[in-house]
C-alpha cells in the first residue's frame, strides 16, 4: 500500500511534535524567503500532511532542492496507517541549507524509489534589502 495525496506542505524554521501529539511549527514561510546577502545559510524544516488511501504500511520519500544546489536532500519515511483515509502528518528535522543563488526551493514527494518525483511546494528565494520598517528601532511610547 503506497497511495497517498499531499493535503498540505509547509516550510518553516522548526517543526516538532509535542508530548500531547500536537505538531508545533515555528517561523512559517508563506510568501518566500528574503536574504540581504547571498550566499547564505538557513535552518529549515518541512512539514507535510498526507492522506493515506488505505490502511497498511506507507512509505514516502521527500526531496528538498535549494536553488543552485548540486545535491538535493532525500529523506524516507515509513508509517503504519490504521484507518482508511487517515491523515498522516510528517516532518523533517531542521537542517542547515546553503543558499547560493536566488531561485526556488522545491519540495517533492514520491511513493517509491523508482517512482517519479512530484513537486508539491515551491518557495521563492530572493536577495532583497531588509524592509525599512524592520531596520529602524521601535518608536518610543507616547508620554503619559
Amino acid at each position: 500500500m503506497n497511495k497517498f495525496k499531499v493535503l498540505n506542505s509547509i516550510i518553516c524554521d522548526v517543526a516538532r511534535r509535542e508530548v500531547s501529539g500536537k505538531d508545533i511549527l515555528v517561523g512559517v514561510y508563506a510568501n518566500g524567503i528574503n536574504f540581504e546577502n547571498l550566499p547564505a545559510s538557513i535552518n529549515l524544516a518541512f512539514w507535510l500532511e498526507l492522506l493515506a488511501e488505505q490502511p497498511g504500511n506507507l512509505t514516502v520519500f521527500i526531496r528538498i532542492e535549494p536553488p543552485g544546489a548540486s545535491n538535493p536532500v532525500d529523506i524516507g519515511f515509513n508509517a503504519v496507517v490504521i484507518n482508511e483515509k487517515e491523515s498522516i502528518p510528517l516532518f523533517t528535522p531542521s537542517l542547515l541549507y546553503s543558499i547560493v543563488a536566488p531561485g526556488e526551493i522545491k519540495l517533492s514527494v514520491r511513493p517509491s524509489k523508482d517512482a517519479t518525483w512530484k513537486v508539491v511546494k515551491r518557495v521563492k528565494i530572493q536577495q532583497a534589502p531588509r524592509p525599512a520598517h524592520l531596520s529602524q528601532p521601535p518608536a518610543a511610547p507616547p508620554p503619559a
